[in-house]
């Protein structure tokens, strides 16, 4: 398991127990917590459990080394010369006895990137340990923002680095004792947020009067070698953390409002914006990162740019895409056990026209075979000054074809005035041909004879 470096509510002493808890004789019996068993192909006589602690920008100053007897008929475990890049690190006499003896020097600075050599000799055996100082980002949670949980309820946890980031990240959860691990979690450390599901949270008994919850980026282990050095003898590296401290809480009852920027949009692929906000009955914002679902009834009738959205100051949004079946549809939004809906309509398109088809001549005949009932049609020519040419209008409806210049029984020409005949097209001049529709929309089409 990781060590837990330091956190908000003021823990440094548990940890400190924590880490110099083998150093002081804390662990009971040395010779069977040390990491070695009746298998080591080592032998005991002779060696010693060798364990130093650096605490990098949690003690910065400073570096301690525990030395543990394993062969109750070796000498004991004080005596031994100790050194860190030539510095001295002299025992401690109060903290020590013949089986665990104590060594510290408290002004030795730990430098990220720098060699470090720790010699130990005793007897005339040796133990060396080398390594490169590792970098420690500092870990600051950001949520949870409060100081409740409720079991059963997915917990959004989120932190942030001061530089850089770290290689892994270990999450925990402690019952009441501190000690007691209930959960342990480990990602990647380019992983910013974590949401613990509700299936974990809710074995977290409501007995329990808090839970302590812990990010840290572990320990690194440096291994001693030599003939002085029993097995599982190292320099442990530990790693910054921070930490929330969470008692159980009840369930909020959370509002969920959805709404659309346009109630409806034709079923031909159209989009609209859906938004979602949340917030409790005082009105205050749901947690940052909550995760919103959407999903619609009819299944299928539209789609979404993002199903799965995080919320920000209690509000989310995404695109709400029109599927190509004419229908009412409502919008469901999912967030912290909470729901929200809205209706959306989607409309027959209007029709429209893609495409013609233009005969010979200076006065073709215009045929189009699209679905569009045409109530005016207009020819122009397409410069900067459009010049109308021929204009019909019709209130039963232009059906095709339809010749130019020449009026049929269901519309009337208001251009040119006095039902005059057009002028006849140009070769190589550009026109545009107008369809109107009856919700007044116009389809240009442009064609060059």
């Amino acid at each position: 398991m990781p060590m837990v470096l330091s956190h908000r509510y003021g823990l440094v002493s548990l940890v400190l127990a924590c880490l110099l808890a083998p150093l002081l004789g804390c662990s009971g019996d040395s010779s069977t917590s040390s990491g070695g068993n009746g298998d080591d192909p080592l032998p005991e006589s002779g060696r010693y459990l060798i364990e130093g602690y650096f605490g990098a920008n949690f003690i910065e100053s400073g570096f301690a080394v525990w030395v543990g007897r394993i062969d109750p008929e070796d000498d004991p475990a004080s005596g031994c010369t100790i050194t860190i890049n030539g510095n001295a690190v002299e025992e401690q006499p109060l903290l020590s006895s013949d089986d665990d003896a104590f060594y510290s020097i408290l002004s030795f600075e730990y430098e990220t990137g720098v060699d470090c050599t720790i010699n130990v000799s005793k007897g005339g055996k040796t133990a060396t340990c080398n390594f490169t100082g590792p970098s420690y980002p500092i870990i600051t949670l950001t949520q949870p923002s409060g100081d409740t949980f409720v079991p059963g309820q997915a917990l959004v946890l989120a932190w942030e680095y001061d530089s850089g980031t770290a290689d892994d990240v270990y999450i925990n959860a402690y019952g009441d004792d501190d000690e007691a691990l209930m959960t342990e979690i480990h990602v990647a450390g380019t992983t910013t947020t974590y949401t613990i599901p509700g299936t974990i949270t809710a074995g977290w008994s409501e007995e329990e009067e808090d839970v302590l919850i812990t990010v840290d980026a572990g320990e690194a282990f440096y291994p001693f070698t030599g003939d002085l050095a029993y097995t599982g003898s190292g320099v442990f590296t530990v790693f910054t953390g921070d930490a929330a401290l969470l008692e159980p809480g009840t369930a909020t009852q959370w509002t969920v409002t959805v709404w659309v920027d346009d109630e409806s949009i034709p079923a031909d692929g159209s989009n609209t914006m859906v938004h979602v906000e949340v917030h409790d009955e005082a009105y205050t914002d749901c947690p940052d990162g909550s995760t919103v679902t959407l999903s619609c009834s009819p299944a299928g009738a539209v789609s979404f740019t993002y199903t799965s959205l995080s919320t920000t100051g209690g509000e989310a949004s995404t695109y709400v895409i029109a599927g190509t079946t004419p229908t009412t549809v409502t919008i469901f939004a999912s967030v912290l056990e909470s729901e929200g809906s809205a209706s959306l309509t989607l409309d027959e398109p209007p029709q429209t026209i893609s495409s013609i088809t233009v005969g010979e001549g200076e006065y073709p005949q215009i045929s189009w075979s699209d679905p569009l009932t045409v109530y005016g049609f207009f020819i122009r020519e397409k410069a900067v000054v459009r010049n109308v040419k021929w204009w019909l209008v019709s209130a039963t409806g232009i059906s095709p074809p339809l010749t130019f210049a020449t009026v049929p029984e269901s519309a009337t020409q208001t251009w040119p005035l006095g039902g005059a005949t057009p002028s006849p097209m140009t070769e190589g001049v550009t026109y545009q041909f107008g369809f109107i529709s009856a919700g007044a929309d116009t389809t240009l089409i442009d064609y060059t004879p």
